[in-house]
């Protein structure tokens, strides 16, 4: 069944405005900084934070419609959540713990202990099933929450930075086993994070969103390929800068390229119509490997990233405050329109 929400929620600082349609099977990741409101859109949804105005419907049931005052509490949705946190129960085991939503369903002890048993299987957790909570890794417990949130057998899935506890050694296997799950589970799924490699694997589409409101949306490779906003452009590794006067593109334009391609002089390039050039001062030095990363800063005050060779570093004289040139071949920026506005993670 088809997830589709209108969300209007103000709270605190945040205004969140945003419209989701996902359907059945597919997976739709919300990325974007944090405070950008994206656990609250997953919140509003599972029926934790009341909508201002709007609606949540999943097929034809109406779970919330500010117009005609339907609200139906949390418990009464039927949808599954993994939590940042997973907020497993402290004082039932881990078995337990999976077959808490399905004996509240209604189920008998019985099946509800078998059902638990399959879904432990499923994430491959069945030799925690008689485990505290507490005795649990990061990894043991997304999988026992993951578990639990599927056994239910829910129409829609959200899940909240379900990856972000787990240690670096571990992240890459269980993101494809949980890439698994989801593609074998059918649910509208909703998946938070501010991990790009999250939504290129896990995620069908994205909506990028940034102080509570979609600023882009398209496919995982899309969004990677075309950044519109600072964020999405530092997360792929890219500059994203206001494209030069002489460049003649107009205003609204922006251009994307990589830090590799970028070359730095002492000296101000001489003109070519196939190069755009900035002038810029040099406020971080940073060592990558066998290269080193340059930060500059424009007159406009917007941040140039710069891969160079120490030797070459060492010819240009370079220090922090040093003025430099910067420049980028036409054929390797992109031109793409922006939603530019403050950088997040600078």
């Amino acid at each position: 069944m088809t997830l589709d929400a209108r969300l209007a929620v103000t709270r605190g600082p945040l205004s969140l405005d945003l419209d989701l349609t996902v359907p059945s099977g597919a997976v739709l990741a919300l990325l974007g900084p944090r405070g950008a409101g994206k656990t609250t859109a997953l919140e509003a949804v599972a029926g934790l934070v009341p909508l201002d105005a709007g609606h949540v419907r999943v097929g034809e049931r109406t779970l919330d419609d500010t117009a005609g005052g339907i609200h139906l509490k949390a418990a009464e949705r039927g949808i599954g959540m993994v939590f940042q946190d997973y907020r497993l129960f402290s004082h039932l085991s881990v078995v337990e713990n999976v077959e808490f939503g399905v004996r509240a369903q209604g189920m008998k002890k019985k099946a509800a202990r078998d059902r638990a048993a399959e879904w432990l299987e499923a994430v491959g957790a069945t030799n925690l099933a008689d485990r505290s909570p507490s005795t649990l890794s990061n990894d043991e417990a997304q999988r026992v929450a993951l578990a639990r949130a599927l056994a239910i057998e829910p129409s829609v899935l959200l899940l909240d930075e379900p990856l972000a506890g787990i240690e670096a050694s571990l992240r890459m296997r269980v993101r494809g086993e949980l890439a698994q799950r989801l593609r074998e589970n059918g649910a509208a799924t909703v998946l938070v994070t501010h991990d790009l490699v999250d939504a290129l694997v896990l995620a069908d589409s994205v909506i990028v969103l940034e102080e509570g409101r979609a600023v882009q949306a398209g496919t995982p490779i899309e969004i990677a390929a075309s950044p519109t906003t600072q964020f999405v452009a530092r997360l792929v590794g890219l500059n994203l800068v206001p494209a030069p006067i002489s460049s003649k593109l107009g205003e609204g334009v922006s251009l994307a390229f990589a830090p590799s391609a970028v070359r730095v002089t002492r000296d101000r390039p001489r003109d070519d119509p196939s190069s755009h050039v900035w002038r810029a001062t040099i406020t971080d030095l940073e060592q990558l490997a066998s290269l080193v990363r340059a930060r500059a800063t424009t007159p406009m005050y917007d941040t140039i990233l710069a891969d160079i060779a120490p030797t070459q570093l060492a010819g240009l004289n370079s220090a922090l405050g040093t003025q430099v040139w910067m420049s980028v071949s036409v054929r390797d920026a992109r031109a793409v329109a922006t939603e530019l506005g403050d950088d997040p993670i600078l």
